[in-house]
């Protein structure tokens, strides 16, 4: 084989086993602290890693035959779920939260934010927050519902709520496949599965989110 046919198998193996970049957690409520977002840096992962179970994983196909990572709906009383197609939703009749770039947030059905006056939108202390992007990358054509922000004592997820406790979030959330993901010094608890992180903050909130691509680096 000539030399130069060499070098240029060696460039497109290359080319073909890169890496590409993470996007930046755009939508994010603004009460979300920089710890919970560590475990979204850019990282590149081993082929190995990336063998998905079949059995715990749900993937469908968008319109470039892209797979799309689809976390199954399990037990809960939420009007949507994270990963969920919203293509064909009318959210006419929901409350917009103003002020996100990159999406689109939603109060849940009967979620009212008081306006104070100078305008500026009050969020209720009760509230289930859902944001639309696009997904599985900033740059695709389909909208996903990308994360889905929890106060509510009455909304419960897996059977848990923002009163249940640390024990019972591990002994739940892990026995669903998620793992336990430690993310430095704060109260609440942050588990991994796929894509997908479930932060629990003890009586506060609870908080679910997807990973979103930015391949073309889309700035908002």
């Amino acid at each position: 084989m000539k030399w130069y046919m060499t070098i240029g198998i060696i460039i497109m193996t290359i080319l073909l086993t890169g890496c590409s970049g993470n996007a930046n957690a755009k939508d994010v409520p603004a009460e979300i602290t920089s710890v919970e977002n560590e475990y979204l840096s850019d990282k590149c992962t081993d082929s190995a890693d990336n063998k998905q179970d079949d059995s715990q994983e749900t993937y469908s196909m968008d319109d470039k035959d892209e797979k799309i990572f689809i976390l199954e709906r399990p037990d809960t009383n939420l009007e949507f779920w994270i990963t969920e197609n919203v293509d064909i939703v009318d959210f006419s009749k929901y409350q917009e939260k103003y002020g996100m770039m990159g999406g689109t947030q939603y109060y849940g059905s009967g979620y009212v934010p008081s306006i104070d006056e100078e305008g500026n939108q009050l969020d209720p202390e009760a509230r289930v927050l859902y944001t639309v992007t696009s997904y599985p990358d900033f740059s695709s054509q389909t909208r996903h519902i990308t994360s889905i922000y929890i106060t509510d004592p009455s909304i419960n997820v897996y059977g848990l709520t923002v009163n249940s406790t640390k024990d019972e979030v591990k002994s739940v959330i892990e026995s669903n496949g998620f793992t336990y993901q430690d993310h430095g010094g704060t109260n609440g608890v942050l588990y991994v599965k796929d894509k997908v992180s479930f932060f629990f903050m003890e009586k506060l909130y609870i908080h679910i989110r997807v990973e979103v691509e930015n391949e073309n680096q889309l700035v908002f």
